[in-house]
């Protein structure tokens, strides 16, 4: 299908050979660029902290998986973990959560306090890191503009086929 999508027989078993068969990450920037589409990081200079949290009942559980990588999963946390102190300050919800990382910059190390089924431990130095949540953003807001060319090959690109 994905041959018969983009016309390219070599494109379509590359691509399946290295990212679905194989481990290849994907490479969106380039994909996206013919569109003249840009990858930018939405919040940029942000600390991240690396978890999804449930902060209903006046404590800030982890609600899924850490994201492989982040600090948090670096620091050993986990889901159904509950964060009691970070940077030596009570959290209890999210907002306080974010009020605090916004105290803070990548690279900062903190502390950290958290409840497991097994008791309460601490965490000495975990290091935040710059949140890497991405947004696409068309090259016009970046103050450029697009040939016609470009424009037609992103209204077919994105454009209903729908009949």
């Amino acid at each position: 299908m994905l041959a018969e999508v983009s016309g390219d027989n070599a494109f379509a078993e590359s691509f399946f050979q290295r990212h679905i068969l194989g481990n290849e990450v994907i490479d969106y920037a380039p994909l996206l660029g013919r569109a003249r589409l840009l990858l930018r990081l939405s919040n940029p200079g942000d600390a991240y902290f690396g978890a999804s949290f449930d902060g209903s009942g006046g404590e800030l559980r982890i609600s899924a998986p850490t994201n492989f990588g982040s600090p948090a999963h670096r620091a050993g946390l986990d889901q159904d973990d509950v964060v009691l102190e970070l940077a030596a300050r009570r959290v209890q919800d999210t907002g306080a959560l974010r009020r605090l990382l916004a105290d803070h910059s990548p690279g900062d190390r903190v502390t950290v306090s958290y409840r497991r089924r097994d008791g309460t431990r601490g965490v000495e130095d975990l290091t935040l890191s710059e949140n890497p949540e991405i947004r696409i953003v068309p090259i016009e807001e970046t103050g450029s503009s697009l040939s016609e060319a470009q424009q037609r090959f992103r209204n077919d690109w994105l454009g209903s086929r729908a009949r």
